[in-house]
């Protein structure tokens, strides 16, 4: 996640990637050592976050990245750039439709010319 690009920056690997949008949700989770001591710990994070300390020590521990600052702008994608994608989907449709067809033109050529019945009897015998 972006920590791992940060830390990757730091290296001064992985420099062409950025970190676009933010995450839908973080998940802080630890086991403590021994149960004596979680509500403590709790408590002493807890009172770390409210007064943002925990922010400012987190920021002040974040490495500073190796890499040139680039800022350069991407246009996003034009119409001729799609039309790969447009002719690939064109083409599985028309020939799924043309599947179909088939199957169904072939399905009909099978049929009987008369009904049966559930038992397997011509309706239209006399």
């Amino acid at each position: 996640a972006e920590q791992d690009l940060v830390v990757m920056k730091s290296f001064g690997n992985h420099c062409d990637k950025e970190m676009v949008g933010d995450p839908l949700t973080t998940l802080s989770k630890g086991i403590p050592i021994n149960d004596e001591y979680a509500d403590a710990l709790v408590t002493l994070f807890s009172k770390l976050v409210q007064n943002r300390e925990m922010t400012k020590k987190l920021l002040e521990a974040t490495p500073q990245a190796r890499c040139e600052e680039t800022n350069q702008e991407y246009d996003s994608l034009d119409v001729w750039e799609l039309t790969g994608v447009w002719a690939i989907a064109i083409i599985v449709s028309v020939s799924a439709l043309l599947i179909k067809w088939m199957r169904c033109d072939n399905n009909n050529n099978n049929k009987p010319k008369h009904p049966y019945d559930q038992w397997g009897h011509d309706m239209e015998a006399p």
